[in-house]
């Protein structure tokens, strides 16, 4: 067995963690993965990269599904917060090798057992990964969408009642007084409903369709039925008195990747387009609206628009077709909100050098403070809304 002790969230951990994990599976043997030093030192010890997050879940569900894994997980209330919000328990509960707890506190286990499951959007309520009990902190939830693209089919979610699919989400955006703050919860609660909804049907009809009959390599082809997994988390992270309140959300498959499937769908126009170009393009503007023919959907649009309503992040992270499954391209736009000083917003692409499956979407929106605003300002952020489009810088 190969053994390998997490020493922090940074880039040179990745590509330690990336080391053992290959020599585990050229060996045929296990890895130990230990996590418990998350519990050691102070609070800032445990403030887990999203990043890093990212990273691990996807290369245990995708890349090194198959490898036997041993896992000594911290026992830190926030450490295990933050592994359900990445994905992590996820990933632990969905691969398909063997995994074995050195380490397994009874909230652990329950994380872990409640992410094994499928969400069958007619057959019940969405499954909550801890307790709704009566004075259980809304940051202490984490809502789980468990592999709805094998139970949805195409524009399922595009059809789907939002007030009925996410009720959570008004629980998250404290009522203000008056219509005029009453209307603007309400936009803000629907623009979430509507990019939640399109994220998840994104998944459904394009993360794991086989576009090329031909297509061959060491990951799905025609195995994708046997391995394909997706998920949707949302949570909330509270502010303090000077701070927003954030919501987030992480959206996670191990499928064909946006710039392979976009290139499988325009081959003339995309052949030689770099893939975090093609990422770019998704996410920059309507899919009517861009270079690229034959799309009537919002894309990764949706994204944008919901950032740039109160303020926020966006981290798309897909594999990279072109790097022979060593790479992949990720786009990260911090997106000023509506009727900021700040105009554009600011978009940074760079290669992850590791063997990435699928795509990743991570968002965090600041959650706005209505009851701080005068009516004045109030009715001045809905008219921005509407008529404020923030420009896309031009990339080098």
């Amino acid at each position: 067995m190969i053994s390998h002790e997490v020493a922090g969230t940074g880039e040179g951990e990745v590509q330690s963690l990336l080391a053992a994990l290959r020599r585990a599976g050229a060996a045929g043997t296990r890895l130990r993965l230990d996590l418990t030093g998350f519990d050691l030192g102070n609070a800032s010890r445990r403030r887990l990269s999203p990043a890093w997050l990212a990273v691990v879940s996807n290369l245990l569900v995708g890349r090194f599904s198959d490898l036997p894994i041993r896992v000594a997980l911290p026992e830190a209330p926030s450490a295990r917060m933050q592994l359900l919000r990445g994905a992590f328990y996820f990933a632990l509960a969905q691969r398909r090798g063997p995994v074995e707890f050195a380490s397994h506190d009874d909230a652990s286990a329950k994380a872990v057992s409640s992410s094994e499951g499928i969400w069958a959007p007619r057959r019940g309520p969405v499954p909550v990964l801890l307790e709704e009990a009566a004075g259980t902190r809304l940051a202490e939830r984490v809502y789980l969408y468990a592999n709805t693209h094998s139970r949805a089919e195409s524009g399922y979610f595009r059809r789907y009642e939002g007030s009925a699919a996410f009720p959570f989400l008004g629980k998250a955006v404290p009522r203000p007084q008056g219509r005029k703050g009453d209307a603007l919860r309400s936009e803000f609660l629907s623009t979430t409903c509507e990019t939640l909804a399109e994220v998840l049907d994104n998944i459904s009809t394009h993360a794991f369709n086989l576009r090329d009959p031909e297509f061959r390599s060491d990951w799905l082809g025609p195995a994708i039925v046997d391995r394909s997994r997706s998920c949707l988390l949302v949570s909330l992270t509270t502010g303090g008195t000077d701070s927003c309140d954030r919501l987030h959300f992480l959206a996670f498959d191990n499928g064909f990747g946006i710039p392979r499937t976009m290139r499988w769908q325009h081959p003339d126009s995309l052949n030689r387009v770099e893939a975090a170009d093609i990422v770019e393009c998704v996410l920059r503007s309507r899919l009517t609206d861009r270079a690229v023919d034959g799309h009537n959907g919002a894309g990764l649009w949706c994204l944008y628009n919901l950032a740039r309503f109160a303020g926020g992040a966006i981290t798309v992270t897909s594999e990279d077709d072109l790097s022979d499954g060593r790479a992949a391209a990720q786009l990260a736009v911090r997106v000023p909100a509506v009727g900021s000083a700040e105009s554009a917003p600011h978009v940074q692409k760079r290669s992850v050098p590791v063997p990435w499956r699928g795509t990743t979407i991570q968002l965090q929106v600041r959650v706005p403070r209505l009851d701080g605003l005068a009516q004045d300002q109030i009715i001045e952020a809905r008219d921005n809304l509407h008529r404020y489009r923030a420009a896309w810088p031009q990339m080098a």
